[in-house]
């Protein structure tokens, strides 16, 4: 019997970003690039995560609840507002709820950082759905309180402008109000001011 020596040229191997290969992975290699991919993933989407848990007895207001022309002028119907409100560098998110009867409203506030209680809302009234309630988001700078034009009818405490280091909440009563919610750090609570009468 004759042996030879044969020599087997692989064919279909080509370069790829993982060095050579046939387009066969190990079963290891895959797990684990499987769970880069799904920690990934988690990483990406814990921001909608938290923004989708809500407080218990609360919900979104439905379409109908908002279908008022003046809401069609913001993406959020003016119910949502994102911003750092406390200053730590962190988006926070600011809501205006529904109760499950339909029959309150409150503005909740989730603050990304050691502050973050949402379970409790900063305003809340008696209402059918949001009604003509709405928020917007106020930028850091100077800002004239209702009590710069007319001081006689403030509260002396109350200042006539606001220095906002951060974000603040524009709190709208559509056609009769506004009031600015602001991040108080000393206090660590929200304070109020009103904007328009």
């Amino acid at each position: 019997m004759n042996e030879y020596l044969i020599t087997v040229i692989p064919t279909g191997v080509r370069p790829s970003a993982l060095g050579w290969s046939n387009g066969v992975e190990e079963p290891a290699v895959r797990l684990l690039r499987q769970v880069a991919v799904l920690i990934s993933l988690a990483a990406l989407l814990s921001p909608v995560a938290l923004a989708q848990e809500l407080p218990e007895g609360w919900r979104r207001p439905t379409r109908s609840e908002t279908s008022s022309e003046w809401r069609k002028k913001s993406p959020t119907r003016f119910l949502v507002v994102r911003g750092d409100f406390d200053g730590d560098g962190k988006q926070d998110l600011a809501e205006l709820l529904v109760n499950e009867s339909g029959h309150q409203c409150a503005l909740f506030v989730r603050l990304s950082g050691t502050h973050s209680n949402r379970q409790k809302p900063i305003w809340q009234a008696d209402s059918d759905g949001p009604g003509r309630f709405g928020i917007s988001i106020v930028l850091p700078g100077k800002h004239d309180t209702y009590c710069s034009s007319d001081p006689s009818s403030c509260d002396p405490q109350t200042p006539a402008t606001v220095y906002l280091k951060h974000h603040g909440i524009l709190f709208i009563s559509y056609g009769q109000a506004s009031s600015l919610a602001f991040w108080d750090k000393r206090a660590e609570k929200f304070q109020w001011v009103p904007m328009s009468d």
